[in-house]
């Protein structure tokens, strides 16, 4: 017998399938990986590799997979309240938390498996007719990518849970793109331009000040594509620094945001 999550999660896809906004959108991750895979070996130098391939396409995919995961996810629960279906829905036995938990699933299944997609064929493009497979690191930039994809489609349904409108939702939603995807590293950028020209540091900023700069979801994606994807590269310093801890960071990410939506939107008035 079908669990209530899973009958929400299944009618909550088949109508996400059938817009053509979110087909736009789940084409722009796609896009973006397949060019980057044809473009990769073209102007890139050797060694050519899936590993390496993953340290070429993070950049973009830090922009790209915050936009189209905040989009997915902002309408999850507020549009339905706005409507007034979220009360009719909440009248059936079924739990606040349950609606929440099944909407998000639904929502990250929708970016998660294209984007899976798109990386097994990336990876063909990249090794033909020249390159060098890593069956590893393949695996691993598709648990990363999975996972950076669902840490954002968490901020965006956590974003429906706190607001009663679909323009906050959205707001809000983008303010938490703007300030990690963009206004984080610019911050941290300025802070070592200034302490160098200082001469307070000579290079990097101190490992403290660096873990909490690491604490934004792209950074602890490039940490973890540097870490297990790229074979060439190294994370170095502390062990706060780590790959593994960037692990830990983005699981927060994915857990922290949802469990806050879940915790406002049980005690929220809906009337």
């Amino acid at each position: 017998m079908t669990s209530q999550w899973q009958q929400v999660a299944r009618q909550d896809w088949s109508q996400a399938v059938e817009q053509r906004s979110v087909k736009v959108l789940l084409a722009l991750p796609v896009v973006v990986i397949l060019l980057s895979a044809y473009l990769y070996p073209v102007i890139s130098q050797s060694p050519i590799t899936t590993g390496r391939f993953g340290s070429f396409v993070r950049g973009l995919l830090r922009v790209v997979i915050p936009i189209v995961g905040v989009l997915l996810g902002y309408n999850a629960i507020v549009g339905d309240f706005e409507s007034g279906s979220l009360l009719l829905m909440l009248s059936l036995p079924q739990r606040r938390r349950t609606i929440v938990f099944a909407r998000y699933i639904a929502r990250a299944g929708l970016l998660i498996i294209p984007t899976v997609i798109a990386v097994v064929a990336g990876a063909g493009l990249v090794v033909y007719p020249l390159g060098s497979f890593e069956p590893l690191s393949v695996l691993m930039l598709i648990s990363i990518i999975a996972g950076f994809s669902a840490t954002w489609v968490s901020v965006g349904v956590a974003a429906s849970t706190l607001v009663a409108t679909t323009r906050r939702a959205l707001g809000l939603g983008f303010a938490t793109v703007i300030l990690f995807a963009i206004v984080w590293d610019t911050i941290e950028n300025v802070l070592r331009g200034v302490l160098l020209s200082t001469d307070i540091i000579s290079g990097r900023l101190p490992e403290p000040i660096q873990f909490v700069f690491a604490l934004s979801p792209g950074n602890a994606f490039s940490t973890l594509i540097t870490g297990f994807v790229d074979t060439t590269q190294e994370v170095t310093g502390a062990w706060y620094l780590s790959e593994w801890i960037a692990a830990i960071v983005l699981l927060a990410w994915v857990v922290g945001p949802l469990a806050i939506g879940v915790f406002r939107f049980e005690r929220r008035d809906l009337q």
